[in-house]
Parts: structure tokens; C-alpha cells; sequence
């Protein structure tokens, strides 16, 4: 990992990638195909993002809500997220500096991130309870016993994959019982032994 001198508000950041795999950089990224750049939503522990900065210095830090600009010299932000996906290094321009737009889609992003861990928690802390379902009512197929069913609070199972889908893309309802889940939201859900 190395950077570059700082020009203005912009940084240059290389990381390296030796897992390979989506996330490997260990960055989750908000955009929109209408705004330009990416928005850095989360530095994920352990990945090559958190090293960076436990091993940076001066501010160089990589922060949620930073812009990354370009990624291997690409600025457009469907091509950048190929090179996150397909590259084992990436050399990117990272400014301070956002947009009205950008944090529009800062705000809708972390939104949505934390929508999604709080369904990964709902679904973690009910898997596998009460008698298996065979049928899943998203897709209508059979749900094996595998453990990739997922029982909501109200007792309705779907395939894990389904239901996740659903709760994040969708409101915080059972797509059967209309059960809304948007007040658990804001309540600490306990994990799971």
C-alpha cells in the first residue's frame, strides 16, 4: 500500500488484494449510475481498506464518506466497480470533497446498508425455529433442510436468499402476513448464542 503526494483535497490510495473475491478490498461502496465517483459507505475490518489505515498517518485515513474518483484510472462508476470486482490491486483518487448528489447517495446508501444488517440479524436470530416449511411463497420452491430457511417473527419461513431480498429491496413486511418489521428496527435485536 502506498500513497501519493496530496493535491488539494484529493488523495492517492493503492491497495492491494491477496483473498481475490467481491469485498476483498474491504470497502463498501454507495453510488448512482446518474452521479459520478463512489462513495465509501463502510471500511470493513480486516480487509486491505483497514489496514491502510491502521498503518496511515497524517489524515490519509480512508473514511466513510470519502469520494473515490477514479480506480485505476477509470471514473465512471460501473467501471470502477469492475475493478474492484476483477483487479488484485487498485490505485485510486480519493477526495474529501462531496457533492450535493454524493450525499444524496450517502445518505441513501448507509441507509440501505443498515437496513441490510438488520436483516441479517432478524434472519440470523430466527433461522431454523419451529417446524420447517417446504414450500418457499417467494419463489414457490421446495426449501430443503439445510438450513436455508429463514422463520420471520411471525412465524412464516421462506428461503433465507428470498426473504433477504425481500426485506431489503421491499418494505420491512412478510410478503404473506402484511407483518410489519420497521419498528424493530430501531431496537437493539439480541444475537444468537
Amino acid at each position: 500500500m502506498k500513497l501519493w503526494p496530496n493535491r488539494g483535497t484529493q488523495k492517492h490510495v493503492r491497495l492491494v488484494c491477496t483473498a481475490g473475491g467481491p469485498g476483498c478490498f474491504g470497502l463498501a461502496l454507495g453510488g448512482h449510475p446518474d452521479v459520478k465517483g463512489l462513495v465509501i459507505v463502510d471500511v470493513i475490518d480486516g480487509g486491505p481498506a483497514a489496514t491502510w489505515n491502521a498503518n496511515s498517518s497524517n489524515g490519509n485515513n480512508l473514511e466513510v464518506g470519502h469520494l473515490v474518483v477514479t480506480v485505476n484510472g477509470i471514473s465512471d462508476a460501473q467501471g470502477m466497480l469492475e475493478q474492484f470486482r476483477n483487479s488484485s490491486s487498485v490505485d485510486m483518487v480519493i477526495s474529501s470533497k462531496l457533492s450535493n448528489q454524493h450525499r444524496h447517495v450517502l445518505r441513501s446508501s448507509l441507509g440501505l446498508q443498515r437496513r441490510s444488517k438488520f436483516v441479517e440479524i432478524l434472519l440470523e436470530t430466527r433461522n431454523g425455529e419451529g417446524q420447517p416449511c417446504t414450500t418457499c411463497s417467494i419463489c414457490l420452491e421446495e426449501i430443503a433442510a439445510d438450513g436455508s430457511e429463514a422463520k420471520l417473527p411471525c412465524a412464516h419461513s421462506f428461503h433465507k436468499a428470498c426473504v433477504r431480498r425481500w426485506l431489503i429491496a421491499q418494505h420491512l413486511r412478510c410478503p404473506l402476513c402484511n407483518s410489519d418489521f420497521e419498528s424493530l428496527l430501531h431496537v437493539p435485536v439480541e444475537q444468537g448464542d
